[in-house]
């Protein structure tokens, strides 16, 4: 907890953070100096609302990469009402479209989400794919994993699990400035886990969820973690298969949470101990897993 002791010192350390932020801003080779000056001036606020991101975004004395960037952030904080921002849609979309304009790589993809989920405008998944694309052209990852989704689930475009692949490689191979998108790996590793005949490939499965494991993915830590289990696609290795849940789980994740609690229940890579599996099924029963709502429901306890 935060002293009345501790205050000055920490706003000291503010200010001068802010003194030096204030001198790099006033040069075109600082454009994000401008983000953190919105930052320390608003604390909690997020700095797109402060006078400084709104200065940054529709400012003509900074360069176009700060302004696009301010812009997107903004929009981003009207479409999820982050920051205690009223959520508006419509707002959004004029943040984003101000930022496409100038070829915001995260702004076309933001235009797309809007048109994909049916925010703010009415669901259309071809003009979604169409801003995707633009989104793609820039190099946008994300844009690209979303793309390998609309193709395969058949939205807006005819279902292409091959083309899904396709789509979803491109996001998740990493290149020189960005580090591969851990959604598409995880979802490259779901359609070889999951897919039809001919497409299944277990081995794929494994080696696409290590990647999404390692590069922080959840649900890709979990999977991976059940497979190590299973010994299907990978060598069977209890120790890690724990270790991958146990992270997964710390993090939030409901479905690690229900597997350290079939592990404990029936000793698998763990000592047997109810309790502890109790415990497990119980956090991710209140986290909303189904599979460990039903396992208290049928085993109450005491």
């Amino acid at each position: 907890m935060e002293t009345t002791a501790d205050k000055p010192v920490k706003l000291a350390n503010r200010r001068a953070m802010k003194d030096t932020m204030s001198k790099k801003a006033k040069t075109v080779s600082a454009p994000f100096a401008y983000m953190l000056l919105g930052a320390l001036a608003t604390g909690a606020i997020y700095w797109a609302h402060s006078s400084w991101g709104e200065f940054t975004a529709n400012s003509t004395t900074i360069n176009q990469l700060a302004r696009a960037s301010a812009m997107t952030e903004i929009a981003y904080q009207y479409q999820t009402g982050a920051g205690g921002v009223t959520q508006d849609y419509a707002k959004a979309m004029d943040w984003y479209q101000k930022a496409a304009d100038l070829g915001d790589a995260d702004a076309l993809k933001g235009i797309g989400w809007l048109y994909s989920s049916g925010l703010g405008v009415p669901q259309d998944y071809t003009e979604a794919m169409r801003w995707y694309e633009k989104a793609s052209d820039k190099g946008s990852s994300a844009a690209m994993n979303n793309i390998g989704w609309m193709y395969q689930n058949a939205w807006g475009v005819s279902q292409d699990l091959s083309e899904a692949i396709v789509w979803f490689k491109k996001s998740a191979e990493p290149t020189a400035t960005t580090p591969g998108d851990a959604d598409a790996m995880f979802n490259l590793g779901s359609l070889y886990w999951n897919g039809p005949v001919g497409l299944a490939d277990p081995v794929q499965a494994a080696a696409w969820f290590a990647k999404g494991a390692q590069a922080g993915n959840l649900n890709s830590m979990t999977n991976y973690g059940v497979l190590l289990i299973l010994g299907q696609g990978v060598p069977q290795n209890y120790t890690e298969a724990i270790n991958w849940l146990m992270k997964a789980a710390a993090a939030g994740n409901h479905g690690a949470m229900t597997w350290l609690g079939n592990c404990y229940s029936r000793g698998i890579g763990v000592a047997m101990d109810m309790q502890a599996a109790r415990a497990w099924y119980k956090k991710a029963a209140d986290a909303g897993d189904e599979d460990a709502q039903k396992w208290l429901a049928a085993n109450p306890g005491d």
